[in-house]
């Protein structure tokens, strides 16, 4: 979590420190306090309204801050605990206000009715008489008038390099001004590459040839609908086979005998009743890529992955593969998404997206040292006892030096980072525990820690299924590599 605290209540902001906190999964929490910078606040708020004055607050505070006509202010939370949204509203309103999620980009427009007084000065008439009260003739003189006023209120909340801005404009030329330059740039290249099927088989050839693993996607099979009293319903499996066929072979009609009569130019189905057709067909592999002056977009879908295991004496055939479910689902099985802007010099992710569904895991100890035999064959994975000796003494007559700690993710930010919940079912089997010679080999420490000893009377036939929790990170200010491992902490801490 990050944070922006004011030193007192009369010092500006910029004098204020970041609050940067850490951990709490696998280790200690960790709390830094570092200097004020560009881009710690939370938002910049600009009222650009000629005449009005605005309120600002965090919502369920009492603490209330006033902005000036023309004028900006730095503003961050009162209790950084509580529900971080912006609360604002005009001064002499009496409404409860409006919400504003500064931790998404947005814009919008508010109409407020509010009742104003003003007070005009009559001229004065004199009168002779000496026992005039005064008073009374000073209150006649002022005629106060309510006013009711009904304005237009146009605002804009986006980011401008690492800094949050909230923009408040009465003039409409402005609000579209802004809109079409931060909101609605024209994209300048699109890309879209889509497969219905990738196979990747993993062999050797010592005579005779032998297969270990095929991993393959595959798309799904093609769902058809047909709208019924204004709702779709999906066919059953044998006529939705026999029009995808018919639909495959590029006819543009065809007929079951008297009962099914199908255009497939203009998608009805003409017997037995008539009614609008719809296909909904999800290709193996989709990936899109957007790309404008600015902005970025990535967006990468797998519908289903399966590694099949080849080992002869394995008892699972399928090693990886999704949960079985009841019904088609048209949902991927992993699908990838990201929304990158480049502002001022600095890289900001407005959010990365991955979604993954649930998938069963038979991990088999022949498949795993076979593979591990492939890899560490030929290969030197520990150095001999002459060269580590002669790297230390090296190491020793290194002169120390001091090197600049550089933070080469200063200029990066990930405003909202989400992983969906999964399940994952493990099943680990082997016929019997393998001893494993070639001490130093990374896969040797790999089977030990799958494989122990007796591991079979623990181990339901079925497997164990995990359920992992979503999670949801924002403001993030650090590199991909310890974001990766703050996830893979997350997927530990909740596995078994």
């Amino acid at each position: 979590h990050h944070t922006v605290l004011r030193m007192g209540k009369e010092v500006p902001i910029q004098s204020a420190i970041s609050v940067n906190v850490t951990g709490g999964q696998t280790d200690s929490f960790r709390v830094a306090f570092n200097d004020y910078k560009y881009g710690d606040a939370p938002v910049l708020v600009k009222n650009w309204c000629a005449d009005l004055f605005l309120k600002i607050q965090q919502q369920g505070q009492g603490q209330v801050t006033l902005v000036n006509p023309y004028h900006s202010l730095m503003y961050t939370w009162e209790d950084p605990t509580k529900p971080r949204l912006l609360l604002w509203n005009v001064y002499n309103n009496k409404g409860t206000g409006f919400n504003i999620d500064i931790s998404k980009d947005g814009y919008g427009e508010e109409r407020i009715n509010f009742h104003s007084v003003t007070s005009n000065q009559n001229s004065l008439n004199t009168s002779s008489s000496d026992d005039s009260d005064s008073c009374d003739s000073v209150k006649t003189t002022l005629n106060k008038k309510v006013r009711r006023d009904k304005i237009v209120i146009y605002w804009l909340c986006h980011r401008e390099g690492l800094q949050k801005i909230l923009v408040f404009t009465q003039e409409q030329k402005v609000y579209n001004d802004i809109l079409k330059t931060v909101f609605m740039e024209n994209c300048d290249i699109e890309c879209l590459v889509s497969l219905s099927g990738i196979g990747v088989s993993i062999f050797t050839n010592p005579n005779p040839t032998k297969e270990h693993i095929f991993a393959s996607i595959s798309d799904s099979p093609a769902i058809w609908e047909v709208n019924v009293g204004h709702k779709w319903k999906t066919l059953t499996l044998e006529l939705a086979s026999w029009i995808e066929d018919k639909y495959r072979l590029l006819y543009k009609k065809c007929q079951l005998k008297d009962y099914v009569h199908i255009d497939f130019e203009k998608m009805f189905m003409l017997k037995p009743f008539f009614a609008e057709l719809r296909r909904t067909y999800n290709p193996a592999v989709h990936f899109q890529v957007r790309k404008s002056q600015n902005y970025q977009y990535f967006n990468l879908k797998l519908q289903s992955v399966q590694i099949d295991n080849k080992q002869p004496s394995s008892n699972d055939s399928v090693a990886l593969n999704p949960m079985p479910v009841d019904a088609i689902k048209a949902a991927p099985i992993l699908e990838f998404s990201c929304f990158r802007t480049c502002s001022k010099g600095f890289e900001v992710y407005k959010h990365i997206n991955l979604s993954v569904e649930d998938f069963c895991v038979n991990i088999a100890s022949e498949l795993v040292l076979s593979l591990g035999r492939l890899v560490t064959e030929n290969r030197k994975w520990v150095a001999e006892t002459p060269t580590l000796f002669r790297n230390d003494l090296s190491l020793i007559r290194t002169p120390t030096t001091m090197v600049p700690k550089q933070n080469p993710n200063q200029n990066v930010l990930i405003e909202t980072l989400n992983v969906s919940p999964m399940g994952i079912q493990v099943s680990i089997s082997h016929k019997e525990q393998t001893i494993h010679n070639n001490n130093g080999y990374p896969v040797a420490k790999i089977l030990d820690y799958l494989f122990p000893i007796y591991i079979s009377p623990y181990m339901p036939t079925e497997g164990v299924r995990h359920k992992i929790a979503a999670l949801e990170m924002i403001d993030l200010r650090k590199g991909f590599l310890p974001i990766l491992g703050d996830i893979w902490n997350h997927i530990s801490t909740q596995f078994l």
